[in-house]
Protein backbone atom coordinates (compact mmCIF):
# COMPACT_ATOMS: atom_id res chain seq x y z
CA UNK A 1 0.00 0.00 0.00
CA UNK A 2 1.15 3.83 -0.18
CA UNK A 3 2.33 5.35 2.56
CA UNK A 4 0.49 9.09 2.82
CA UNK A 5 1.98 11.21 5.43
CA UNK A 6 1.27 14.70 4.45
CA UNK A 7 2.50 17.41 6.88
CA UNK A 8 1.43 20.45 5.52
CA UNK A 9 2.24 22.64 8.66
CA UNK A 10 5.80 21.54 9.64
CA UNK A 11 8.71 21.47 6.91
CA UNK A 12 11.86 19.47 8.29
CA UNK A 13 15.14 20.38 5.94
CA UNK A 14 18.48 18.59 7.06
CA UNK A 15 22.19 20.60 7.21
CA UNK A 16 24.63 18.08 7.11
CA UNK A 17 27.56 20.79 6.73
CA UNK A 18 27.90 24.73 7.35
CA UNK A 19 28.19 25.24 4.12
CA UNK A 20 24.85 23.84 2.94
CA UNK A 21 23.16 26.52 4.68
CA UNK A 22 22.80 30.35 3.68
CA UNK A 23 19.79 32.70 5.31
CA UNK A 24 18.41 35.70 3.90
CA UNK A 25 15.70 38.32 3.91
CA UNK A 26 13.76 40.16 1.12
CA UNK A 27 13.03 43.84 0.92
CA UNK A 28 10.20 43.29 3.20
CA UNK A 29 12.58 42.06 5.78
CA UNK A 30 11.06 38.17 5.72
CA UNK A 31 13.42 35.96 6.67
CA UNK A 32 14.25 32.58 4.12
CA UNK A 33 16.73 29.95 4.26
CA UNK A 34 19.01 28.24 1.05
CA UNK A 35 20.08 24.94 1.37
CA UNK A 36 20.70 21.54 -0.32
CA UNK A 37 18.54 18.76 -0.58
CA UNK A 38 19.90 15.36 -0.80
CA UNK A 39 20.74 15.15 -4.58
CA UNK A 40 22.42 18.61 -3.67
CA UNK A 41 20.41 20.88 -5.45
CA UNK A 42 19.64 24.26 -4.07
CA UNK A 43 15.90 24.54 -2.33
CA UNK A 44 14.45 27.68 -0.40
CA UNK A 45 11.89 27.36 2.42
CA UNK A 46 8.97 29.46 2.56
CA UNK A 47 9.30 33.02 3.60
CA UNK A 48 9.19 33.43 7.47
CA UNK A 49 6.81 35.74 8.84
CA UNK A 50 4.81 36.74 11.91
CA UNK A 51 7.74 34.31 14.08
CA UNK A 52 5.64 33.60 17.40
CA UNK A 53 8.83 31.69 19.03
CA UNK A 54 12.17 30.55 17.94
CA UNK A 55 14.17 27.79 19.33
CA UNK A 56 17.58 25.55 19.18
CA UNK A 57 18.03 22.49 20.91
CA UNK A 58 20.78 20.18 21.73
CA UNK A 59 21.50 16.42 21.00
CA UNK A 60 22.09 16.17 24.77
CA UNK A 61 18.84 16.81 25.89
CA UNK A 62 16.96 14.63 23.44
CA UNK A 63 19.21 11.45 23.96
CA UNK A 64 18.21 9.04 26.62
CA UNK A 65 19.86 5.79 28.53
CA UNK A 66 19.20 2.45 28.24
CA UNK A 67 17.27 1.46 31.35
CA UNK A 68 19.30 -0.62 33.65
CA UNK A 69 18.21 -2.24 37.34
CA UNK A 70 20.17 -3.87 40.06
CA UNK A 71 18.77 -6.16 41.98
CA UNK A 72 21.32 -7.03 45.51
CA UNK A 73 21.01 -8.19 48.59
CA UNK A 74 19.08 -6.13 50.99
CA UNK A 75 20.91 -4.89 54.19
CA UNK A 76 20.30 -7.49 56.85
CA UNK A 77 19.06 -10.49 54.74
CA UNK A 78 21.52 -13.55 54.21
CA UNK A 79 21.43 -15.90 52.06
CA UNK A 80 20.00 -19.20 53.42
CA UNK A 81 20.88 -22.27 52.07
CA UNK A 82 18.33 -24.49 50.34
CA UNK A 83 15.75 -21.61 49.60
CA UNK A 84 14.95 -20.90 46.47
CA UNK A 85 14.96 -17.14 45.09
CA UNK A 86 12.88 -15.88 42.56
CA UNK A 87 12.83 -12.68 40.42
CA UNK A 88 10.33 -11.33 37.65
CA UNK A 89 11.05 -9.20 34.86
CA UNK A 90 7.60 -7.53 33.78
CA UNK A 91 7.51 -5.82 30.51
CA UNK A 92 4.45 -3.49 30.07
CA UNK A 93 3.23 -2.56 26.73
CA UNK A 94 5.16 -5.57 25.19
CA UNK A 95 2.44 -6.53 22.86
CA UNK A 96 0.26 -3.40 22.51
CA UNK A 97 0.63 0.14 23.98
CA UNK A 98 -1.85 -0.83 26.77
CA UNK A 99 -0.16 -0.99 30.49
CA UNK A 100 -2.83 -3.87 30.65
CA UNK A 101 -0.57 -5.61 28.14
CA UNK A 102 2.61 -7.37 30.17
CA UNK A 103 4.76 -10.11 29.40
CA UNK A 104 6.35 -11.71 32.88
CA UNK A 105 9.72 -13.90 32.70
CA UNK A 106 10.83 -15.27 35.57
CA UNK A 107 14.68 -16.40 37.50
CA UNK A 108 14.78 -18.42 40.13
CA UNK A 109 17.51 -20.26 42.24
CA UNK A 110 18.08 -22.41 44.97
CA UNK A 111 21.41 -21.22 47.26
CA UNK A 112 23.27 -24.55 47.52
CA UNK A 113 25.06 -22.68 50.39
CA UNK A 114 25.18 -19.39 52.43
CA UNK A 115 27.64 -17.88 49.51
CA UNK A 116 25.48 -14.68 48.35
CA UNK A 117 27.03 -14.07 45.36
CA UNK A 118 27.18 -17.86 44.17
CA UNK A 119 23.44 -17.85 44.55
CA UNK A 120 22.95 -14.39 42.65
CA UNK A 121 25.14 -15.68 39.68
CA UNK A 122 22.92 -18.72 39.99
CA UNK A 123 20.11 -16.55 39.68
CA UNK A 124 21.68 -14.53 36.95
CA UNK A 125 22.62 -17.44 34.41
CA UNK A 126 18.55 -18.61 35.24
CA UNK A 127 17.15 -15.10 34.10
CA UNK A 128 19.61 -14.84 31.47
CA UNK A 129 18.37 -18.37 30.24
CA UNK A 130 14.69 -17.80 30.17
CA UNK A 131 14.71 -13.75 28.89
CA UNK A 132 17.36 -14.39 26.12
CA UNK A 133 14.66 -15.55 23.18
CA UNK A 134 12.46 -12.03 23.35
CA UNK A 135 15.52 -9.59 23.03
CA UNK A 136 13.76 -7.45 25.77
CA UNK A 137 17.04 -7.35 28.29
CA UNK A 138 20.21 -8.59 28.92
CA UNK A 139 21.72 -9.62 31.85
CA UNK A 140 24.91 -9.24 33.59
CA UNK A 141 26.43 -9.11 36.97
CA UNK A 142 28.39 -6.54 39.17
CA UNK A 143 31.45 -7.52 41.10
CA UNK A 144 31.39 -4.33 43.44
CA UNK A 145 31.86 -2.00 41.18
CA UNK A 146 33.10 -3.12 38.05
CA UNK A 147 30.23 -4.47 35.61
CA UNK A 148 31.29 -8.08 33.99
CA UNK A 149 29.27 -10.93 31.53
CA UNK A 150 27.80 -13.84 33.28
CA UNK A 151 30.32 -16.05 31.89
CA UNK A 152 33.61 -13.92 33.13
CA UNK A 153 32.42 -13.52 36.59
CA UNK A 154 33.70 -15.50 39.97
CA UNK A 155 30.64 -16.67 41.49
CA UNK A 156 31.99 -15.84 45.19
CA UNK A 157 32.43 -11.99 44.07
CA UNK A 158 29.16 -11.10 42.29
CA UNK A 159 27.80 -8.33 44.31
CA UNK A 160 24.57 -7.62 41.78
CA UNK A 161 22.74 -8.63 38.90
CA UNK A 162 22.20 -5.74 36.36
CA UNK A 163 18.99 -5.88 34.36
CA UNK A 164 19.37 -3.86 30.87
CA UNK A 165 16.81 -2.57 28.36
CA UNK A 166 18.20 -3.80 24.74
CA UNK A 167 17.29 -1.59 22.26
CA UNK A 168 14.88 -2.93 20.17
CA UNK A 169 14.82 -3.26 16.15
CA UNK A 170 13.96 -0.16 13.87
CA UNK A 171 13.28 0.34 10.69
CA UNK A 172 12.60 3.81 9.18
CA UNK A 173 9.13 5.01 8.58
CA UNK A 174 7.87 1.88 9.23
CA UNK A 175 9.07 0.38 12.77
CA UNK A 176 10.08 2.66 15.64
CA UNK A 177 12.43 1.54 17.92
CA UNK A 178 10.83 2.22 21.37
CA UNK A 179 12.05 1.96 25.07
CA UNK A 180 11.39 -0.67 26.95
CA UNK A 181 9.29 -0.10 29.78
CA UNK A 182 10.27 -2.93 32.71
CA UNK A 183 9.94 -3.43 36.13
CA UNK A 184 11.80 -6.02 38.53
CA UNK A 185 10.02 -7.55 41.53
CA UNK A 186 11.36 -10.28 43.88
CA UNK A 187 9.31 -13.02 45.75
CA UNK A 188 9.38 -12.69 49.19
CA UNK A 189 11.94 -15.13 50.70
CA UNK A 190 13.48 -15.74 54.81
CA UNK A 191 15.80 -12.99 55.56
CA UNK A 192 18.04 -15.46 58.28
CA UNK A 193 17.84 -19.06 58.62
CA UNK A 194 16.14 -18.46 62.06
CA UNK A 195 13.35 -16.27 60.71
CA UNK A 196 10.08 -17.96 60.75
CA UNK A 197 8.15 -15.35 58.51
CA UNK A 198 9.51 -14.02 54.58
CA UNK A 199 10.50 -10.40 53.99
CA UNK A 200 11.69 -8.81 51.31
CA UNK A 201 15.66 -10.40 50.43
CA UNK A 202 16.48 -7.94 48.03
CA UNK A 203 17.10 -4.37 47.40
CA UNK A 204 16.28 -3.27 43.48
CA UNK A 205 17.40 0.27 42.33
CA UNK A 206 17.34 2.01 39.71
CA UNK A 207 20.98 2.29 38.28
CA UNK A 208 20.49 3.70 34.54
CA UNK A 209 22.78 6.92 35.09
CA UNK A 210 25.49 4.91 36.05
CA UNK A 211 25.31 1.93 33.96
CA UNK A 212 22.69 2.90 31.16
CA UNK A 213 24.24 3.31 27.27
CA UNK A 214 23.12 5.90 25.57
CA UNK A 215 20.77 6.34 22.68
CA UNK A 216 20.97 8.99 20.51
CA UNK A 217 17.99 10.80 18.51
CA UNK A 218 19.15 9.49 15.16
CA UNK A 219 16.56 6.65 14.41
CA UNK A 220 13.40 9.23 15.09
CA UNK A 221 14.91 12.20 13.80
CA UNK A 222 14.73 9.32 10.48
CA UNK A 223 11.48 9.01 11.17
CA UNK A 224 10.75 12.61 11.48
CA UNK A 225 11.81 13.37 8.36
CA UNK A 226 10.58 10.59 6.54
CA UNK A 227 6.68 11.99 7.58
CA UNK A 228 7.81 15.22 7.09
CA UNK A 229 9.14 14.53 3.15
CA UNK A 230 5.48 12.61 2.35
CA UNK A 231 4.22 15.51 0.62
CA UNK A 232 7.76 15.99 -1.54
CA UNK A 233 7.38 13.09 -4.35
CA UNK A 234 7.33 9.98 -1.37
CA UNK A 235 3.71 9.11 -2.16
CA UNK A 236 3.84 5.98 -3.60
CA UNK A 237 6.93 4.60 -1.19
CA UNK A 238 6.33 1.20 -0.25
CA UNK A 239 3.98 0.51 -2.80
CA UNK A 240 4.14 -2.32 -5.80
CA UNK A 241 7.14 -3.70 -4.13
CA UNK A 242 9.42 -5.20 -5.21
CA UNK A 243 9.45 -2.53 -7.70
CA UNK A 244 9.26 -0.03 -4.73
CA UNK A 245 9.59 3.82 -5.67
CA UNK A 246 12.72 4.77 -3.47
CA UNK A 247 13.23 7.95 -2.09
CA UNK A 248 16.73 9.16 -0.87
CA UNK A 249 16.58 10.69 2.92
CA UNK A 250 19.49 12.53 4.38
CA UNK A 251 19.48 11.92 8.00
CA UNK A 252 21.93 8.82 9.52
CA UNK A 253 19.82 7.18 12.00
CA UNK A 254 23.66 6.40 13.69
CA UNK A 255 24.06 9.96 14.16
CA UNK A 256 22.57 12.30 17.03
CA UNK A 257 21.10 15.76 15.85
CA UNK A 258 20.85 18.73 17.36
CA UNK A 259 17.20 21.02 16.40
CA UNK A 260 16.80 24.25 15.36
CA UNK A 261 12.57 24.83 15.44
CA UNK A 262 11.29 28.41 14.21
CA UNK A 263 7.17 28.56 14.79
CA UNK A 264 5.61 30.97 12.14
CA UNK A 265 2.47 32.09 10.18
CA UNK A 266 1.49 33.28 6.91
CA UNK A 267 -0.85 36.31 7.51
CA UNK A 268 -2.91 37.45 4.01
CA UNK A 269 -3.43 40.75 3.63
CA UNK A 270 -6.87 43.00 3.49
CA UNK A 271 -9.96 40.58 4.23
CA UNK A 272 -7.28 37.38 4.45
CA UNK A 273 -6.35 37.79 7.67
CA UNK A 274 -6.55 34.99 9.31
CA UNK A 275 -2.84 33.10 10.51
CA UNK A 276 -2.08 29.93 8.91
CA UNK A 277 0.64 28.83 10.98
CA UNK A 278 3.70 26.55 10.12
CA UNK A 279 7.15 25.17 12.18
CA UNK A 280 10.30 25.03 9.97
CA UNK A 281 12.47 22.52 11.79
CA UNK A 282 16.45 22.46 11.17
CA UNK A 283 18.58 19.64 11.95
CA UNK A 284 22.49 19.30 12.01
CA UNK A 285 24.30 16.27 12.80
CA UNK A 286 26.66 16.46 15.43
CA UNK A 287 30.36 15.62 15.22
CA UNK A 288 32.67 14.99 18.70
CA UNK A 289 35.05 16.86 21.10
CA UNK A 290 34.59 20.15 20.79
CA UNK A 291 33.57 20.78 17.55
CA UNK A 292 30.31 18.83 18.51
CA UNK A 293 27.89 21.41 17.70
CA UNK A 294 29.49 23.28 14.69
CA UNK A 295 26.70 22.84 12.36
CA UNK A 296 24.13 24.23 14.41
CA UNK A 297 26.36 26.99 15.79
CA UNK A 298 26.72 28.26 12.40
CA UNK A 299 23.36 27.77 11.67
CA UNK A 300 21.80 30.21 13.87
CA UNK A 301 25.01 32.36 13.67
CA UNK A 302 23.56 33.17 9.99
CA UNK A 303 20.25 33.59 11.01
CA UNK A 304 20.93 35.88 13.92
CA UNK A 305 23.41 38.14 11.75
CA UNK A 306 20.77 39.32 10.07
CA UNK A 307 18.63 41.03 12.67
CA UNK A 308 15.15 39.23 12.19
CA UNK A 309 15.19 36.74 14.99
CA UNK A 310 17.48 36.41 17.40
CA UNK A 311 18.18 32.20 18.63
CA UNK A 312 19.82 31.48 21.71
CA UNK A 313 22.71 28.35 21.21
CA UNK A 314 21.94 25.83 23.97
CA UNK A 315 25.05 25.97 25.33
CA UNK A 316 24.91 29.74 26.01
CA UNK A 317 21.72 29.37 28.02
CA UNK A 318 23.43 26.42 30.26
CA UNK A 319 26.21 28.79 30.49
CA UNK A 320 23.47 31.62 32.18
CA UNK A 321 22.44 29.05 34.23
Amino acid sequence: MSAYSVNQVRHLYVVNAANQFTAGKDLEGNLFFNLKDAQGKDVRSDLITHVSYAKATSADTLARKSKVVKIAFASGADCVAGQDYVASIKTKGFISDADESIYVETGAARAEDTTKGKLLLALAKNLAKNTAKQGIVSISVLETATEKTIEAATAGSVTAILVKEIEQPWRRGVKESKPVNFDVQTAPAKLTSAATVEGTWAAVTDVTDTYGTRIGNGKKTADLEWFCMGERASEYREKGWPYNWETEYMVDPSKEYDYVDIHYAYVGSNHAIQASEKDITIVCPVGTGATAHTVMANVLAKINSLDVITILDPSDIEAEE
